[in-house]
Protein backbone atom coordinates (compact mmCIF):
# COMPACT_ATOMS: atom_id res chain seq x y z
CA UNK A 1 0.00 0.00 0.00
CA UNK A 2 1.42 3.36 -0.85
CA UNK A 3 -0.93 5.78 1.10
CA UNK A 4 2.33 5.92 3.86
CA UNK A 5 4.20 7.39 0.67
CA UNK A 6 1.62 9.62 -0.67
CA UNK A 7 0.95 11.31 2.72
CA UNK A 8 4.97 11.59 3.00
CA UNK A 9 4.71 13.28 -0.69
CA UNK A 10 1.67 15.60 0.10
CA UNK A 11 3.50 17.20 3.19
CA UNK A 12 6.70 17.60 1.42
CA UNK A 13 8.47 15.21 3.32
CA UNK A 14 9.77 13.04 0.82
CA UNK A 15 9.93 13.49 -3.09
CA UNK A 16 7.97 11.85 -5.40
CA UNK A 17 10.13 9.10 -7.52
CA UNK A 18 8.62 9.57 -10.78
CA UNK A 19 5.50 10.69 -11.96
CA UNK A 20 4.02 7.17 -12.91
CA UNK A 21 4.72 6.60 -9.27
CA UNK A 22 2.57 9.63 -8.48
CA UNK A 23 -0.63 8.76 -10.31
CA UNK A 24 -0.10 5.54 -9.10
CA UNK A 25 -0.33 6.30 -5.52
CA UNK A 26 -3.05 8.95 -6.47
CA UNK A 27 -5.59 6.36 -7.76
CA UNK A 28 -4.69 3.75 -4.76
CA UNK A 29 -6.03 6.46 -2.43
CA UNK A 30 -9.03 7.11 -5.03
CA UNK A 31 -7.58 10.85 -6.43
CA UNK A 32 -6.98 10.48 -9.49
CA UNK A 33 -7.31 14.04 -10.39
CA UNK A 34 -4.84 15.08 -7.34
CA UNK A 35 -5.02 15.48 -3.95
CA UNK A 36 -8.12 18.43 -3.09
CA UNK A 37 -6.67 21.34 -1.98
CA UNK A 38 -5.85 21.65 1.70
CA UNK A 39 -7.23 24.34 3.56
CA UNK A 40 -5.28 23.43 6.65
CA UNK A 41 -1.75 23.24 5.93
CA UNK A 42 -0.85 21.93 9.58
CA UNK A 43 -3.52 19.10 9.61
CA UNK A 44 -0.49 16.45 10.51
CA UNK A 45 0.31 18.29 13.47
CA UNK A 46 -3.22 19.04 14.57
CA UNK A 47 -4.48 15.88 13.72
CA UNK A 48 -1.19 14.04 15.80
CA UNK A 49 -2.00 16.60 18.63
CA UNK A 50 -6.07 15.97 18.54
CA UNK A 51 -5.42 12.20 18.78
CA UNK A 52 -2.96 12.67 21.41
CA UNK A 53 -5.58 14.74 23.07
CA UNK A 54 -8.19 11.60 23.22
CA UNK A 55 -5.55 9.22 24.09
CA UNK A 56 -5.09 7.28 20.74
CA UNK A 57 -1.91 6.00 20.37
CA UNK A 58 -1.11 5.94 16.32
CA UNK A 59 1.24 2.91 16.50
CA UNK A 60 -1.40 0.71 17.54
CA UNK A 61 -3.91 1.77 15.13
CA UNK A 62 -6.71 -1.52 14.29
CA UNK A 63 -6.64 -2.79 10.97
CA UNK A 64 -10.28 -2.02 10.81
CA UNK A 65 -9.79 1.43 11.21
CA UNK A 66 -7.44 2.45 8.85
CA UNK A 67 -10.04 3.68 6.39
CA UNK A 68 -11.42 6.08 9.51
CA UNK A 69 -8.11 7.45 10.16
CA UNK A 70 -7.62 7.99 6.52
CA UNK A 71 -10.96 9.99 6.58
CA UNK A 72 -10.11 12.04 9.63
CA UNK A 73 -6.67 12.61 8.08
CA UNK A 74 -8.36 14.34 4.74
CA UNK A 75 -11.10 15.99 6.98
CA UNK A 76 -8.17 17.65 9.14
CA UNK A 77 -6.52 18.82 6.15
CA UNK A 78 -9.63 20.80 4.78
CA UNK A 79 -11.51 21.89 8.15
CA UNK A 80 -13.45 24.85 7.91
CA UNK A 81 -12.33 25.78 11.36
CA UNK A 82 -8.85 24.92 12.08
CA UNK A 83 -8.34 28.66 13.37
CA UNK A 84 -10.67 27.16 16.60
CA UNK A 85 -8.32 24.06 16.77
CA UNK A 86 -5.50 26.32 16.44
CA UNK A 87 -6.26 28.59 19.40
CA UNK A 88 -7.58 25.58 21.22
CA UNK A 89 -3.87 24.15 21.01
CA UNK A 90 -2.17 27.38 22.23
CA UNK A 91 -5.10 27.28 25.79
CA UNK A 92 -6.66 23.68 25.95
CA UNK A 93 -8.98 24.68 28.77
CA UNK A 94 -10.54 27.58 26.78
CA UNK A 95 -12.31 25.29 24.33
CA UNK A 96 -13.92 21.91 24.21
CA UNK A 97 -13.07 19.78 21.06
CA UNK A 98 -16.46 17.86 21.03
CA UNK A 99 -17.83 21.36 19.81
CA UNK A 100 -15.65 21.93 17.24
CA UNK A 101 -13.85 19.25 15.72
CA UNK A 102 -15.18 17.55 12.86
CA UNK A 103 -13.10 13.85 14.05
CA UNK A 104 -13.91 13.89 17.10
CA UNK A 105 -16.73 11.28 17.68
CA UNK A 106 -14.13 9.00 15.45
CA UNK A 107 -11.20 10.23 17.45
CA UNK A 108 -13.44 8.99 20.65
CA UNK A 109 -14.20 5.72 19.11
CA UNK A 110 -10.76 4.86 17.89
CA UNK A 111 -9.78 5.45 21.62
CA UNK A 112 -12.43 3.60 22.87
CA UNK A 113 -11.46 0.79 20.38
CA UNK A 114 -8.00 1.03 21.53
CA UNK A 115 -8.81 0.84 25.33
CA UNK A 116 -10.81 -2.32 24.51
CA UNK A 117 -8.25 -4.05 22.81
CA UNK A 118 -5.57 -3.79 25.33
Amino acid sequence: MRVGSLLDWMIGRVPVPDAAEAQRMLAEAALPGGPPPWSNPTSVRDLALMMSWHGVDPERIPLGWIGPVRDAERVCAACADAARCHAWMARPGADDPARFCPNHATLRGLAAAQGEAG
